[in-house]
């Protein structure tokens, strides 16, 4: 299904015009806060990494909703780009799952963390 480069740089130009501080409280900070209280999130302080299957998937159906809802800024037009839940679910599906940091003798690779 994906998309190429281009039709990134189409939807940069096209998508919905925003100042980048509507974009940034409007948009990423309310958001934020609805699907927090819609999913029911909430942190334990004293349990840095949840083990909990069903927090996960919250989290996870959560955070997918937000990229839906809010897009991605792009700076360079003022404009947000937008994406639908079968874009994003095949960009996770494609995405790397290791990254080469530095070069020469710093070079090093980083790994995706597995559940």
């Amino acid at each position: 299904m994906g998309f190429n480069f281009l039709e990134l740089i189409e939807r940069a130009q096209t998508g919905p015009i925003l100042k980048k501080e509507d974009w940034d409280f409007d948009q990423i900070t309310l958001t934020t806060k609805k699907l927090v209280q819609k999913y029911q999130l909430s942190w334990n302080r004293e349990e840095v990494i949840p083990d909990q299957p069903v927090l996960a998937d919250r989290i996870f159906q959560a955070a997918l909703e937000l990229a839906q809802t809010v897009g991605v800024y792009h700076a360079s037009t003022g404009r947000v780009i937008r994406f639908d839940p079968a874009e994003l679910e095949e960009g996770l599906r494609s995405a790397p799952q290791s990254l080469v940091m530095g070069e020469g003798a710093d070079a090093r690779t980083l790994y995706a963390r597995q559940v």
